[in-house]
């Protein structure tokens, strides 16, 4: 019998997720397959800043500029950013391709919808921007936040808008909606791998209160996140022991929860640790979700993720008449 033929992007559709979608969402993989891309992720991010900030020092522009500088630089950084993207996709394709013995796009459900559904979509994503801008208008944001600050030229705000609409979305839902949205629905249904991620969180929530004792700083607001977020995971990890049944039934809700939370911090140094943004952001990633599981298609969160951060971005470049006022950029 031969082999069947590879699937792309392009051609997993809607109208095929009925005989393309596994039985188990995320059957083949487990939390601790996605913790591995996570780390070579940062593995990879490393070792490119140590040999992209020495390259960029062989451009005139750049010359003389000190590491923390480049670092702060987006014309710097998101291309170490990218190859790094790059590496850890090749190791996740390699990784699923291996655990399911399925083309990748369609262990991930990628399932393009229907031109009737993308463009809903990507009007959804417009919508979406547009009602957290509003919302961001009677929330206390604070009057500077660290991400404004890769927007200080003309250059800096169009590299993030293409690296914003073109790369970060993809490479985001690959990872969130992707990978760990289908290990968090099978992570509810095992109450020892719940345990033992619950206990990690209270240890990393106590080495960081520690630290912080030590430097005689404030504690992180992150640091009551993971506390809590480890309680939460012991006390599902007892009840799915006890009630196997009922967890299998609330995998759904509890994934899209994890996975919305996991995303909003994973750019809380973006945003100052301050709660009013990674509100808005937890419940973009909600949204987010909830389309991924709901539409069973990557493609659609994909869509709706690029079409919210387009808008975003558009709004920018209208608001400052084509990034050339950019003092006007305000929470």
């Amino acid at each position: 019998m031969s082999e069947p033929e590879a699937l792309n992007p392009a051609t997993v559709t809607s109208e095929t997720a009925g005989s393309l979608a596994p039985a188990s969402l995320g059957a083949e993989w487990t939390i601790w397959d996605v913790a591995w891309v996570a780390g070579i992720f940062v593995l990879a991010l490393v070792a490119s800043a140590f040999l992209g900030l020495p390259l960029a020092r062989l451009f005139p522009a750049f010359r003389g500029q000190d590491e923390s500088a480049l670092a702060g630089n987006p014309l710097v950084f998101i291309p170490i950013q990218f190859a790094a993207y790059l590496i850890a996709f090749v190791f996740a394709r390699m990784m699923i391709t291996l655990k399911t013995q399925k083309d990748f796009w369609e262990a991930l459900e990628w399932n393009l919808p229907r031109m009737t559904d993308r463009v809903a979509l990507i009007l959804g994503g417009c919508v979406m921007a547009f009602c957290v801008q509003t919302a961001t208008r009677f929330l206390p944001i604070p009057p500077q936040l660290p991400v404004e600050r890769y927007f200080r030229t003309p250059d800096f705000a169009y590299m993030m808008l293409v690296f914003g609409i073109a790369v970060a979305p993809l490479a985001e839902e690959i990872f969130f909606r992707g990978l760990l949205f289908p290990a968090c629905r099978r992570l509810v249904e095992d109450p020892r791998s719940m345990a033992a991620i619950g206990a990690l969180c209270w240890i990393f929530a106590g080495a960081m209160f520690l630290y912080a004792r030590s430097m005689r700083t404030p504690a992180s607001a992150v640091l009551a996140v993971f506390g809590y977020v480890g309680a939460g995971f012991l006390l599902a990890a007892l009840a799915a022991r006890m009630a196997p049944e009922a967890a299998r039934r609330a995998s759904l809700a509890a994934a899209v929860v994890v996975t919305a939370l996991l995303f909003s911090l994973v750019h809380q140094g973006q945003l100052a640790q301050a709660w009013a943004p990674l509100l808005m952001l937890f419940l973009v990633g909600i949204a987010l979700t909830l389309t991924r599981a709901l539409m069973r298609s990557l493609a659609a969160s994909w869509l709706l993720h690029a079409s919210y951060n387009g808008t975003l971005f558009l709004m920018l470049l209208l608001g400052t008449h084509g990034f050339r006022n950019l003092d006007r950029i305000s929470p």
